[in-house]
């Protein structure tokens, strides 16, 4: 069966059962169109509804709704916990966490969302932190490439969208901002797997100064991604799957 995903077809990619497992060593990557059919009011917090209709576009309401909504779904049915009692909090640089209720483990999680497409990582083990980019002009390239540590490397378009979506895989797994900076990561266009250290000119705290483990997703050619896996002390297997609308066809009521 082809299933539609933004992985490349030399890659195993799985339908998410309604009640998926991210249970084990395994890393995660689901694949969700934006275009799927959910229903996603019984799924957001009333401050989640509001912070979606105070969001001018519809095409970002569209995206922080379903994308919000799914990542509910898949914590609770996956860790078990109701969703009435299923709590994310922000951390200081906008980083969603889950608070799990007592006797439940927390899922470490991330996502990334690009035009039609919405990118999540799911882990019992490690931290993680994922982004999408689609192949695009870059107005400004050489002013980006200074910003990711590259100031004195005239880069092309291909290699900034490469260099961007490491960085900002690593500065999301820290819990950092991309404000940061300075990283100086590989630009190299090939995917590829390798692992780094954050730079000691940045102040983080030591527990998160840890090295992390990055590796570029096998992503179609108009598209460019990367997972950034911090605790790991090699590259965990990592499964593929896609969430469509039969991944939703259980009932909401019962789950809270």
């Amino acid at each position: 069966m082809s299933i539609n995903s933004p992985f490349k077809r030399s890659i195993k990619v799985e339908a998410l059962p309604p009640q998926p497992d991210f249970s084990g060593r395994r890393v995660h990557i689901v694949a969700m169109p934006t275009s799927i059919n959910m229903n996603v009011a019984p799924l957001l917090t009333p401050s989640e509804q509001q912070q979606a209709h105070q969001m001018v576009s519809n095409s970002a309401r569209r995206h922080f709704s379903v994308s919000r909504a799914a990542l509910r779904l898949l914590l609770a049915r996956s860790s078990g916990v109701p969703l009435c009692a299923l709590r994310l909090s922000v951390k200081r640089y906008g980083k969603l966490v889950m608070e799990p209720p007592r006797g439940y483990r927390s899922l470490y999680f991330n996502l990334s969302h690009c035009n039609q497409w919405v990118l999540f990582a799911f882990s019992y083990r490690y931290q993680l932190g994922i982004d999408i980019e689609a192949q695009r002009a870059i107005k400004s390239p050489t002013t980006i490439a200074a910003h990711l540590g590259h100031a004195l490397i005239p880069l092309s378009n291909q290699q900034v969208l490469r260099c961007w979506t490491r960085t900002e895989a690593a500065v999301k797994a820290q819990g950092g901002s991309i404000m940061w900076g300075g990283w100086g990561l590989p630009f190299d266009t090939r995917p590829g797997t390798f692992r780094v250290r954050i730079p000691r000119r940045f102040r983080v705290p030591l527990r998160l100064r840890a090295s992390l483990y990055m590796h570029d997703l096998p992503l179609h050619q108009k598209w460019y991604g990367t997972l950034a896996i911090q605790g790991a002390r090699f590259v965990p297997a990592i499964r593929y799957w896609v969430f469509d609308s039969v991944a939703t066809s259980l009932p909401y009521s019962g789950e809270c």
